[in-house]
């Protein structure tokens, strides 16, 4: 190649690289999500804003701008991340979770349209409780019907007060889920116990644990409407030499719902069927009973971060000759922080087989 056909070469290939972005500006290019958002009838959901997480990164979380009158999105996100459409914020302040979609890779540059979907409009779906977690009860949490996203810990402490017994007991209480099982929550719960006994002694030790697994039968129906199922087992490994097991293990079933019943209440309840296992408690021999169940239950927003929960719960007699177990409970969820929720109640036994009062006070921790 000669000179005078070199240096037109060569000013081509200068122009080139002038005009093409050099490497690292290409992975600086910002990758797009758009779509619509639309209730399960197709109809656009207006106001409402996107979020996005990271998939590795639970704390990296972008938000998007409200959605234009027919459902429109537009964010730009960082390329190099794996994304998942995580929640949809209403104009009132509320979180929708979005379920378990798949995550996404924001290559650079990338324009991916998302379409998106809730299951009914703001005014159905709105939940009156002012923060995460605060639906949460104290005897029935477990026979009830919110969803749990990730992980909780609870840690529960009070004084029970029986005819001839005052016992203190602890508990600590862990569920989760899981993005592989979304609609499954798994937990376990255990305690210890000690007890001052009116005849003279006392006693102490672990008590039963029980472990759970509840599904969540779906997303929303209209008027807030939602539904579970469950079981729960009561395994015997607390001391029985102390009292504190009877050495007989229980099964229960149960399906509930809760209902957002107005702008400042959430109404639930339950229908469940114990299995109780015959008993040796101090030598005596206890025929178990199959004992039917209900609860109800109210949660209601006093403020911000406060909730006042009543709670009445009914249950059969586990063994042949014995009462039934009933009570009703006031008490409070409190959250200052984000994550974390201080709880307080006390509660009153209804029949013989109840404690006769019951004060509680603890924390919870989600992540």
């Amino acid at each position: 190649m000669n000179a005078r056909t070199l240096a037109p070469t060569l000013a081509v290939l200068a122009a080139c690289l002038a005009l093409a972005p050099p490497a690292a500006a290409q992975q600086d290019l910002p990758f797009t999500f758009e779509g619509r958002l639309t209730t399960a009838a197709g109809e656009p959901v207006v106001g409402h804003r996107v979020v996005f997480r990271a998939e590795d990164d639970p704390l990296a979380v972008w938000i998007g701008p409200p959605t234009d009158a027919d459902g429109w999105y537009r964010i730009q996100l960082p390329s190099g991340f794996t994304y998942v459409a995580a929640a949809v914020i209403t104009p009132r302040g509320r979180r929708v979770d979005l379920g378990s979609l798949p995550g996404i890779s924001g290559e650079p540059g990338a324009v991916r349209n998302l379409q998106l979907e809730i299951g009914v409009p703001e005014a159905d779906f709105e939940d009156p409780l002012p923060f995460a977690g605060a639906d949460r009860l104290f005897l029935q949490f477990v026979e009830d019907a919110p969803r749990l996203d990730g992980f909780r810990i609870d840690g529960l402490a009070g004084g029970l007060a029986f005819e001839d017994a005052d016992v203190l007991l602890t508990e600590l209480s862990a569920a989760a889920s899981f993005a592989t099982l979304p609609n499954v929550e798994l937990g376990a719960r255990v305690g210890f116990a000690g007890a001052d006994l009116d005849a003279g002694g006392d006693a102490s030790g672990p008590t039963d644990l029980e472990a759970w697994a509840r599904l969540w039968l779906g997303p929303r129906l209209a008027r807030g409407a939602r539904f579970s199922a469950g079981a729960l087992a009561t395994l015997p490994t607390g001391d029985a030499e102390t009292g504190l097991s009877a050495e007989a293990l229980r099964t229960k079933l149960f399906a509930a719902a809760r209902w957002d019943a107005g702008p400042r209440v959430t109404v639930t309840g339950h229908l469940g069927v114990r299995f109780n296992e015959d008993a040796d408690l101090g030598g005596a021999v206890l025929d178990g009973q199959v004992a039917p169940a209900l609860g109800l239950g109210a949660l209601v927003p006093l403020h911000e971060r406060v909730v006042a929960v009543g709670e009445l719960t009914w249950e059969g007699a586990r063994f042949d000759g014995g009462d039934p177990d009933a009570s009703a409970l006031l008490g409070v969820n409190w959250a200052p922080l984000t994550r974390g929720m201080f709880r307080a109640a006390v509660s009153f036994g209804l029949t013989d087989a109840a404690p006769d009062s019951r004060l509680l006070a603890g924390y919870a921790l989600t992540f």
